[in-house]
């Protein structure tokens, strides 16, 4: 589910912004499980540690 909301909102409006975006997240599970990095590894998202 939270894969898909990053899929249909979030990319599209990083990719407008440009190479200087970066995605900010906190800690909560649905954010850090290996489903949700490994899809913003694949899609060479920027995340602020």
């Amino acid at each position: 589910m939270y894969c898909d909301i990053l899929n249909q909102s979030m990319i599209p409006s990083l990719r407008r912004l440009g190479r200087w975006a970066v995605f900010q997240h906190d800690n909560d599970p649905k954010h850090t499980c290996k489903t949700t990095t490994a899809l913003l590894k694949k899609l060479r998202v920027k995340v602020m540690d």
